[in-house]
């Protein structure tokens, strides 16, 4: 009976709908009526009977009302919170349905008629509700390993003693680098405050063998979180260095990336236990149940006690995957693509800039650098690599950034020997340099003919390439010269004195 009304209702809409174009454009009338009846699928006879016909036929359900939400009955509706009996008292006290009060019935038909699901659930649930009542979300493809990594930090519910020269208790973070395909978690670093050192670091740890893990692999695309330290100009750089695709996710909405928050959420559930956890159960006066007594954890352990962890979690069984993500990742024969060195690994993730050398050397964050090999390139322009958390070092390469050129130090840390293996080094390249100059100077020295006539300019008929450069031996002419000295002498003939 519902389903008959609705199309009732529907038709007498079209049929209205449709009796006001013709009365505004009469001479359209055959062709509104054809168009009416592709729409609905018809024959154009089904409309023109439509046309003709009572508006109210018969079996309409008694007592049933039409209710056509306009935007003040939709204002109302979520005002009242998508609740209809609030929204009735609402309505009838502002004058809304003065002739015949509908019932609830009535409301609630014309509610799911008129008024978009999403709508509704919004109104209802908020910002946070609608995405478990009203959105659909595909499932992300992932065919093999290391085809899609998936990154995002998470602040451990674990209170640990600070590391010097920090005081009190804080809550680590924990950034994951998790394979979308078989739910290992690849690499992960802890720290005090991630930021874009951290995620670089975290992948350094996914795609080096250092003998840290046995899960590693260069991915063909980073899943990340919206976040300004994930966006930054470093991490995308490092991306486009190692030829990885970096794909952000969409702002607010964690169900997006669910395998890592899946995952985030299995590990802090291990977690119960360690000593200070944060989420465990409370006593009646609200309060953790952990104590000072029972023993404080190091930051410096941290790391350690995740690593076994994260360990114990690849051994277990994964709900949707039928057996532990270590089978897994095993069971693919996906070839991998890694890294071998941690310093080339290093020099793939680092920040990079380029910069002009000075007078004085690199200038850098407030600091200078300088090394034996960019002691004589003032004025030259330099890619410069660093870790924002440890700028003892940086590497120095070419404008381009493919070609090393040193490592450069800080020149405040340097000690008087290291100064002074510097300078000498200087020395050696400018007097190396004067040297280089002089003979490309002597190899294109021009040599002109002698002048016979007048008003003629010499011509270069030689160029010198330097004795250097030819290493010819020399010719012993004294003897051609005391021949034409002293022309008739017998040398011979022995004198006495």
């Amino acid at each position: 009976m519902t389903a008959t009304r609705d199309a009732e209702i529907i038709r007498r809409r079209a049929t209205n709908e449709l009796k006001r174009r013709i009365s505004e454009e009469p001479r359209r009338k055959t062709q509104l009526v054809r168009e009416t009846a592709e729409y609905f699928g018809v024959s154009p006879a089904t409309v023109w009977r439509w046309l003709t016909s009572d508006p109210s036929p018969r079996g309409r359900p008694r007592g049933s009302k039409l209710i056509v939400f306009d935007d003040r009955m939709k204002g109302l509706l979520y005002q009242s919170g998508n609740n209809v009996a609030e929204f009735l008292r609402r309505a009838v006290a502002a004058g809304l349905f003065a002739e015949a009060r509908p019932s609830l019935a009535t409301i609630r038909r014309a509610v799911a008629r008129d008024v978009p699901r999403v709508e509704r659930v919004l109104a209802r649930y908020g910002d946070r509700g609608v995405r478990d009542h009203a959105l659909v979300y595909l499932p992300m493809n992932t065919l093999y390993r290391a085809h899609a990594y998936m990154m995002d930090h998470c602040q451990l519910p674990w209170y640990v003693i600070a590391p010097w020269p920090m005081r009190g208790l804080i809550q680590p973070w924990f950034t994951a680098v998790i394979d979308a395909c078989t739910r290992v978690i690849v690499g992960f670093v802890i720290s005090v405050h991630p930021n874009s050192t951290t995620i670089a670091l975290a992948l350094a740890a996914a795609i080096c063998a250092d003998g840290r893990g046995r899960f590693h692999g260069i991915p063909e695309n980073v899943l990340i979180d919206n976040g300004s330290d994930f966006l930054s100009k470093h991490i995308e750089e490092a991306m486009m260095t190692i030829g990885t695709v970096i794909t952000p996710h969409i702002g607010y909405h964690p169900n997006v990336k669910g395998i890592v928050e899946r995952v985030n959420w299995t590990v802090q559930l291990r977690m119960q236990g360690f000593p200070g956890f944060a989420d465990g159960p409370k006593t009646v006066d609200k309060k953790r149940q952990f104590t000072q007594e029972d023993g404080w954890v190091a930051y410096s352990d941290v790391y350690g006690a995740m690593a076994t962890l994260i360990d114990a979690y690849h051994e277990d069984e994964h709900t949707s995957l039928s057996c532990s993500p270590a089978e897994a990742w095993d069971r693919d024969p996906t070839p991998l693509v890694t890294i071998d060195s941690p310093e080339k690994t290093a020099l793939l993730l680092m920040k990079s800039g380029s910069l002009t050398i000075q007078k004085d050397g690199i200038h850098l964050a407030g600091r200078t650098y300088a090394s034996e090999e960019t002691i004589c390139r003032k004025g030259d322009r330099v890619t410069v690599r660093y870790w924002p958390h440890d700028q003892r070092k940086v590497y120095v390469f070419d404008n381009a950034g493919k070609v090393f050129i040193g490592v450069a130090s800080n020149t405040s840390e340097m000690t008087s020997d290291e100064k002074v293996a510097i300078w000498q080094s200087r020395q050696e390249q400018l007097r190396a340099a004067n040297r280089e100059v002089r003979r490309a100077k002597r190899a294109a020295r021009p040599t002109f003919e002698p002048t016979t006539e007048a008003g003629k300019d010499p011509e270069v008929v030689y160029v010198r390439p330097g004795r250097r450069d030819r290493k010819l031996p020399r010719v012993d002419s004294s003897a051609s010269v005391r021949a034409l000295a002293f022309p008739g002498v017998d040398e011979s003939f022995s004198v006495e004195g």
